[in-house]
């Protein structure tokens, strides 16, 4: 099959996505089956590779857990149960089940996240 399809498609990006596999996967293959050559393939293999490594070079440190939890519980609902808990309406340890928070994390994400609203 890569035989058949490598004679009217050479880009090895294209043959990754039509085989579903990596496009170092498909260059190791075309090697294997003798369609191209070995520095044809070590050529495409650390360009690659440097594009893997500038790609994670790039990428930030991650999400912001008080951003995703602002998203997921909503700051009415934060507040409402905050004023409960001041006012002993509330036990911490209900507020933490109900926001999934638990201790400073829950003290900073109430402290934070209502005063910017």
């Amino acid at each position: 099959m890569l035989h058949k399809v490598f004679k009217t498609e050479q880009r090895i990006q294209t043959l990754s996505r039509i085989f579903k596999v990596s496009p170092i996967v498909i260059a190791r293959r075309l090697l294997d089956s003798g369609l191209i050559a070995k520095e044809e393939y070590f050529t495409f293999y650390y360009q690659y590779i440097d594009f893997i490594n500038i790609k994670k070079e790039s990428q930030g440190s991650g999400g912001n857990f008080y951003a995703t939890a602002k998203k997921r519980i909503s700051l009415r609902f934060a507040n409402y149960i905050n004023n409960a808990v001041k006012e002993n309406k509330l036990l911490y340890r209900d507020a933490y089940k109900l926001t999934s928070l638990k201790g400073d994390t829950y003290s900073r994400f109430m402290k934070e996240q209502l005063l910017q609203s």
